[in-house]
């Protein structure tokens, strides 16, 4: 790395004020013409200092970067290699700076590889690299001043990268992590389980006042239920309720059936404010619980009386319960790039459920993939283009 600019200048200020001082120091030191003479005799003498030091400057400027490699790190399936390098350049009067660069697994580092830098970063902090899955690399660094970042990609190739603080948390991912936990377990199970082939809508009235009794409900849930849970309009007060219910409902299973029910109202509900977890929460649900969903889906779009009009935010209690989910779902994994990139996983995963459905249920998940596509299109979400 070349020296800076910024210490040429400083150095010819440093050159310039050395000569000029040697020459008002002989000047002075001598009355009359005879201080002049000495003056200028300073000045050809001081050229063999100039000289001397630039000699010693060319030789710091040739000095090439020491390069010390602080981390190296794997991506889970060994495709590719992130390191973190710590660079010095520029001899004594240059700096150091460290650096994050990802590359193939068999491709030897190179610190002048100016496509395989992510992220560089001037005066050196403590930092450490984390793959949290083999296409997303996380950076964690003690707090930072931004100005002395040099170079963030916040995407290499097909790598996603996140940068954190080390007090911060990203709860983004661990909500992926969460979903791709739910896809594996579903995926290993053979059949939905017997309790929850029935929905709140098959049970009798007695059956459903015993689930309303039930030890341990829900209260909030039961309230909704009711209609004595009460839900501002006002932003803020709806999302928070709203949000904690849905939280609520979907932390556990001994009464799922009757959860289940009161989710989709809750979604249902004619509200201009939806809360920011609702689209995460909705596909957690979709995925835990695929076939019990699916099949409520199909049944609500065969019992469907009446044209089905295009989404409206505003007017849900007109919506089919493919248009509510679908809705959601594209909010979670069409938010960003970055969170496209594992709808694809997403659409995979229904692809292995959907060859154990029958044919109504296979053309709901076709009808919710291309709702779900379609919306993100009506949204100016083209990530798949």
């Amino acid at each position: 790395m070349k020296l800076k600019k910024r210490n040429i200048v400083i150095l010819s200020v440093i050159l310039v004020l050395i000569l000029f001082a040697n020459f008002i120091k002989y000047s002075m030191s001598y009355s009359g013409e005879n201080g002049f003479i000495r003056g200028v005799q300073a000045l050809v003498s001081v050229p063999g200092g100039i000289i001397l030091g630039s000699m010693l400057v060319l030789a710091d400027l040739n000095h090439g970067d020491d390069v010390f490699m602080v981390e190296e790190k794997e991506s889970p399936d060994k495709k590719y290699i992130a390191r973190h390098s710590r660079i010095s350049y520029g001899g004594a009067l240059g700096g150091c700076y460290d650096c994050v660069s990802i590359n193939n697994i068999n491709i030897k580092f190179d610190s002048k590889n100016k496509d395989a830098k992510v992220f560089t970063l001037d005066r050196y902090s403590n930092m450490t690299l984390e793959w949290r899955d083999q296409k997303t690399l996380l950076i964690i660094l003690e707090p930072y001043n931004k100005e002395n970042i040099g170079i963030f990609k916040q995407q290499w190739n097909d790598v996603e990268i996140l940068l954190k603080v080390k007090e911060e948390l990203n709860e983004n991912f661990e909500k992926k992590e969460t979903i791709r936990k739910l896809m594996e377990a579903a995926s290993a199970e053979q059949k939905t389980k017997a309790a929850y082939k029935v929905y709140w809508s098959d049970f009798s009235a007695e059956q459903k006042k015993e689930y309303l009794t039930g030890l341990g409900i829900n209260k909030d849930a039961v309230e909704f239920y009711n209609g004595t849970y009460k839900m501002t309009l006002e932003k803020g007060g709806d999302n928070l309720r709203a949000d904690k219910l849905l939280i609520e409902l979907t932390k556990n299973d001994k009464y799922f059936v009757f959860y289940y029910f009161v989710y989709n109202q809750v979604l249902r509900r004619n509200s201009p404010y939806s809360p920011d977890s609702e689209a995460y929460l909705t596909t957690c649900l979709f995925t835990k619980h695929t076939d019990y969903v699916v099949n409520d889906i199909t049944r609500d779009r065969l019992n469907f009386k009446g044209d089905i009009k295009e989404y409206d935010a505003y007017d849900k209690s007109k919506a089919t319960l493919l248009q509510i989910d679908a809705c959601e779902i594209a909010n979670w994994y069409f938010s960003t790039k970055g969170q496209y990139r594992y709808y694809k996983d997403f659409k995979k995963y229904i692809d292995t459920k959907k060859s154990g459905y029958d044919r109504e249920q296979q053309k709901t998940v076709d009808l919710l993939l291309k709702e779900i596509e379609n919306m993100a299109i009506s949204w100016g979400r083209r990530f798949g283009e």
